[in-house]
């Protein structure tokens, strides 16, 4: 599956990945910033930080190998980026 999310406000993100089942990449602008490939029911804090503008796209690719498929990935607005 493939969900793809654009029109952001303007402003620096991180995302955390919740749960995961199974293999799991977010791609900002078309470049690989995270991939994980298997069951993770734990959370993943900070996979990715960065600025997000209306004309940025992020696209979460999920592949289900067997069993239930399963994501949540939490977009939070960041006042720890590094400039």
């Amino acid at each position: 599956m493939s969900f793809k999310r654009t029109n952001f406000t303007c402003g620096y993100y991180q995302l955390d990945v919740d749960f995961q089942d199974d293999q799991f990449t977010i791609l900002v602008d078309g470049v690989q910033v995270f991939q994980n490939n298997g069951y993770t029911p734990t959370l993943q804090t900070n996979v990715w930080t960065g600025f997000l503008g209306p004309a940025s796209q992020v696209e979460l690719r999920l592949i289900n190998n067997a069993g239930l498929g399963q994501l949540q990935v939490t977009f939070s607005p960041s006042s720890n980026y590094k400039y």
